[in-house]
């Protein structure tokens, strides 16, 4: 009896020291990283593994990647459209088509575009806050130019979780690469 009640004492003291130990550091389980790629193969994305994808709630053919994490309310998406297939002189000429689409239908405010690189690909990059149904969010929308297509990403969050995931949400976006 005394030998099962000493073991569970060190078994206590050994856990809340862990505790301790992960409080005081501020260190916990460590997210894996995650390649999110285009069904075609195309272009992915890394996220860490608390993103999940979502591509198969999407019915838009333009639409190759879709991630988000449910819990944060934290979401990615990346449109494609083909250089051949639209009579785009530039990237200029292509942001200046699709955002303004994207800012009216989402009643969102205007805004300016910064000019970035995204894995060596000219970017606009455009942040804007944007209600929807009532809601709302902070986005990100980038005009990338590769060599073959026009992207449009978008990530986004609640406005009032900006603060905490915006950083979070560029880095994904600024993972992008073409395959």
């Amino acid at each position: 009896m005394k030998k099962h009640v000493k073991t569970s004492k060190i078994a206590a003291l050994l856990t809340a020291a862990l505790f301790l130990s992960i409080a005081v550091t501020g260190c916990g389980p460590k997210e894996s990283s995650m390649d999110f790629k285009a069904a075609d193969g195309s272009y992915m994305i890394t996220a860490d593994s608390s993103w999940a994808d979502k591509i198969d709630e999407i019915d838009q053919a333009e639409t190759i990647l879709y991630i988000y994490n449910p819990v944060m309310e934290k979401y990615i998406m990346v449109m494609r459209y083909a250089k051949a297939d639209y009579g785009f002189a530039s990237l200029d000429a292509y942001n200046g088509q699709v955002l303004p689409a994207l800012l009216s239908a989402f009643n969102a405010d205007t805004a300016n575009s910064d000019k970035i690189t995204v894995s060596g690909f000219n970017a606009l990059q455009t942040k804007t806050v944007l209600d929807y149904e009532g809601h709302k969010f902070v986005c990100w929308i980038y005009s990338v130019e590769t060599d073959t297509d026009y992207l449009t990403m978008m990530g986004y969050t609640l406005s009032d979780r900006e603060d905490k995931y915006g950083e979070e949400i560029v880095k994904v976006m600024n993972s992008l690469k073409a395959q």
